[in-house]
């Protein structure tokens, strides 16, 4: 008995609709596989890092030169010259002992300093409730002989080659001005023995000296 053509145009429908289910699903399957090796990757990457940086925290910065001590060794003992040079004596704390001092000649300086400003803070209040109010009336500083009585016709300011310079023109056509600069300081320089490992200050060549040449 022969198969009526609708029935078999039928099944052909049925199979193309299951062939799109199934190449949907396969695109579904390659998108997510795809997806998920991303994410092993990014964790993989993480994890990589994480351990670098917790290895990089435990390991102590002298490891470094006992693994080339002891490199050295192995070669001398081979009889091959040496390619690093240790220094005879060498101290492994001495590094650590400077890096202390530091902090605590560092942290003297703001006490010395905190102390300082609170006793010129406690200095000025003192004086600030001696003042009677005629003591806080303007007194006058450096004054320039030949400039009273004159009339301002005006007043400005310029900068030229690392220079302030301030003028003031007055009716007459006279001009005062100024001319204003900084200086280079060199604050202190001293010579420093650290054979213990500590500071200790031998000798001072410097201290509040000025370039006077500008």
């Amino acid at each position: 008995m022969a198969t009526p053509a609708s029935s078999i145009f039928q099944r052909d429908l049925i199979r193309h609709a299951l062939s799109d289910v199934e190449i949907a699903r396969v695109y579904a399957n390659r998108e997510f596989f795809d997806n998920f090796e991303k994410m092993v990757e990014n964790d993989a990457r993480w994890a990589y890092r994480f351990q670098r940086k917790f290895s990089e925290k435990l390991k102590d910065r002298d490891d470094i030169y006992l693994e080339v001590k002891t490199s050295e060794e192995l070669r001398k003992r081979k009889g091959l010259p040496p390619r690093v040079v240790i220094l005879p004596d060498w101290d492994m704390s001495d590094e650590d002992r400077y890096d202390d001092e530091q902090s605590r000649r560092k942290a003297r300086t703001r006490e010395e300093t905190s102390d300082a400003a609170k006793i010129e803070g406690s200095a000025l209040m003192k004086k600030s409730n001696l003042r009677s109010p005629a003591a806080l009336e303007f007194i006058p500083g450096r004054r320039y002989r030949g400039v009273q009585g004159k009339v301002v016709h005006w007043v400005e300011h310029s900068f030229e080659e690392g220079l302030l310079y301030i003028h003031v023109r007055f009716t007459d056509k006279t001009e005062l001005s100024w001319r204003i600069t900084t200086r280079m300081a060199i604050e202190e320089s001293d010579l420093a023995d650290w054979t213990s490992g500590d500071f200790k200050q031998l000798r001072v060549f410097v201290r509040n000296e000025r370039d006077r040449s500008m």
